[in-house]
């Protein structure tokens, strides 16, 4: 078989006649794929798109139960002891034969011991199981320059950026560089931190804190971006507060929060928290 001379194909009208048709269809091909990527690229720097935060279920054997929550209750071969209960603004379940129980600041397998031990007065031996199936009293209050300012339930581990967006974004005044996070530690004082959520801001050798787990009762107070009238921030977030926190408490968070908002060095840093 000869082979083929590409160099003398070319040379053949009737096949480079087509070619020469082929090549603007080629070249505007070409040039879609490019700029297409481009925008993507364009799009995916400018939405700042982030992998989405890792999850874990608070449905385990250490969670606290509190007011809200909502329990399965199963007594083996008693199936007129198997119901749904909820834990009651006191903090109470009622189960028939055990009567009223405090649910609230026990954990799962504690408020079993306790049906159990209850239930050992009438039946030999009781086999109880109590699952959580709904939790209702966790929650963190997302607040400030916030579309749909609220409360949250916290019902799995959640980022901030992540309680951020499920309460509808920022506004355009908000002050992403700025985010005041309030928590109370161990000994219940409550602390000023401060988170950077501005992703413009940010760099490839910094770690954003947009990662920052939440914690029951964590506050997020997005502040305006300008602040013509400082007393007048003060007492609106005051009046925001009220309703979650003591006015004492308020009170003791004001230096604080006053240095942040005032521009004192302290906005100038982002915090990293580990949960």
């Amino acid at each position: 078989m000869t082979p083929m001379n590409y160099a003398n194909l070319f040379n053949k009208p009737h096949v480079l006649s087509p070619l020469k048709r082929l090549l603007p269809i080629l070249g505007m091909a070409v040039c879609c794929i490019f700029f297409s990527c481009a925008t993507a690229d364009r799009k995916t720097n400018y939405t700042y798109d982030l992998p989405a935060p890792k999850t874990e279920t608070l449905y385990s054997d250490s969670f606290v139960l509190g007011e809200g929550d909502e329990l399965s209750i199963f007594v083996w071969r008693h199936e007129d002891l198997q119901r749904n209960v909820t834990v009651n603004p006191s903090g109470y379940i009622y189960v028939p034969l055990a009567g009223e129980i405090k649910a609230a600041g026990l954990t799962v397998p504690e408020l079993k011991a306790d049906l159990s031990e209850r239930l050992a007065k009438y039946i030999n031996t009781p086999r109880v199981d109590i699952n959580t199936t709904t939790i209702h009293s966790r929650k963190v209050y997302i607040l400030g320059e916030i579309d749909s300012p609220g409360s949250l339930v916290l019902d799995q581990k959640t980022a901030a950026i992540e309680a951020i967006s499920k309460s509808g974004g920022f506004t355009v005044d908000a002050n992403k560089q700025t985010i005041l996070l309030i928590r109370a530690d161990h000994a219940g004082q409550h602390k000023v931190m401060v988170l950077n959520l501005d992703f413009a801001m940010a760099s490839a050798d910094t770690p954003l804190s947009y990662n920052v787990m939440l914690q029951n009762k964590d506050i997020l107070f997005v502040p305006p971006l300008k602040i013509a009238n400082f007393e007048r921030l003060m007492n609106r977030l005051e009046n925001i507060l009220a309703p979650i926190l003591s006015i004492e408490r308020i009170i003791t968070l004001w230096p604080e929060v006053e240095n942040i908002l005032q521009g004192n060095g302290e906005n100038d840093r982002t915090m990293i928290l580990t949960n």
